[in-house]
């Protein structure tokens, strides 16, 4: 069985607990943002198959450091009653509404900008709004959740 990059860079995300969540969530949202234009530039620019695999690693590894604190954050913001309720309704509201309009955000992009590089533009907005939103978010690493 072979094992993917993000399987075996999960372990190491979740040593964010030791760092804070907050921080490691932050610093790869910037990373990401910083990442991505150049990344669709260099996959419509050189269009082979190690590129391309290369350049989905990179962005893979920056969004399983991204998905790991936000998914351990996400149940902490939650009292115990709701906990699961809540957590649930966020993250499908949230992947309905960011990843599931995606395409559509994408595409009108092109169209509005006449470049292929402005799907880009939306990863970039979208990191940002997490990385503004995190002051609202009570830093738990290292405690229990209760």
């Amino acid at each position: 069985m072979e094992i993917s990059q993000a399987e075996t860079s999960l372990p190491v995300a979740g040593k964010s607990d030791r760092v804070g969540r907050k921080k490691v969530f932050a610093a790869f949202c910037l990373l990401l943002s910083l990442a991505i234009y150049p990344a669709f530039a260099l996959i419509n620019a050189h269009t082979a198959l190690p590129v391309l695999l290369a350049t989905i690693a990179l962005l893979s590894l920056l969004t399983t450091f991204i998905a790991v604190p936000g998914l351990v954050m996400l149940p902490e913001l939650f009292p115990r009653a709701v906990r699961v309720t809540g957590m649930s309704v966020v993250y499908c509201v949230g992947v309905s509404i960011f990843g599931g309009f995606a395409p559509f955000f994408a595409a009108e992009l092109m169209a509005l900008s006449g470049s292929n590089l402005a799907p880009s533009w939306y990863v970039i907005g979208c990191a940002l709004i997490a990385i503004l939103s995190l002051p609202l978010i009570q830093e738990k690493a290292g405690r229990p959740i209760g």
